[in-house]
């Protein structure tokens, strides 16, 4: 089980490797943004952006990810480069939509992390779909840099205000503690590390002004 984030940028594109490599394995690959417990729903391992207080699970740190603030060079030719925070608020900013209402951004500010109400003409409930409006020159978004890798190597998407980043957040696998000895999920695992690690830095061609 992954998030619809990891499930379309890391973990789907490298199916057709993994099932090459291990033909005897099959998958059964289920893509949710929620928190799910692993052991109630018969699901061998579950990635996600935090850590389990479940003592009857296992949790494996396999990466950092890094959320940048991210936007067009169209977009920051015509209405220039914000510096500081407060320049940021006279800039469009696309939130991502959630069931809950727009997504407050997280910042690093000069007394720690701080919550920033990103707003604009539009939100978007879908990764795919807001990192498009920024490629259209919509405005700025925040994001993982692992959504973005490939258009910041292409120079399609700028980061900006680097110094405003949040510390990183780590990606983990769960899986109750006895199937780590369990074959299947133990390459599984060993592929999901590899594949992370191979990806390392995530911050590949980005500008920095």
């Amino acid at each position: 089980m992954s998030p619809i984030p990891l499930a379309d940028y890391v973990i789907g594109p490298a199916l057709p490797r993994f099932l090459e490599r291990y033909p005897d394995v099959s998958i059964d690959l289920t893509v949710r943004d929620r928190i799910i417990d692993p052991t109630a729903e018969g699901v061998d391992v579950v990635l996600r952006l935090a850590p389990t207080r479940d003592s009857d699970l296992v949790s494996r740190k396999l990466a950092r990810a890094r959320s940048i603030l991210v936007a067009s060079p169209a977009y920051l030719a015509a209405h220039g480069r914000p510096r500081t925070l407060a320049s940021l608020r006279e800039h469009t900013c696309i939130a991502y939509l959630s069931n809950t209402g727009p997504l407050p951004w997280r910042l690093k500010g000069p007394g720690g992390e701080v919550t920033f109400a990103a707003r604009g003409r539009l939100m978007v409930g879908s990764g795919n779909v807001l990192t498009h409006a920024a490629l259209g020159g919509l405005g700025i978004i925040q994001t993982f840099e692992y959504h973005v890798a490939e258009h910041l190597s292409r120079g399609e998407l700028e980061v900006i205000l680097e110094d405003l980043e949040p510390e990183p957040r780590t990606v983990f696998a769960l899986f109750e503690r006895h199937k780590s000895a369990v074959p299947k999920v133990r390459v599984f695992l060993d592929f999901v590390a590899e594949l992370f690690a191979s990806r390392a830095p995530l911050a590949t061609g980005r500008k920095r002004r």
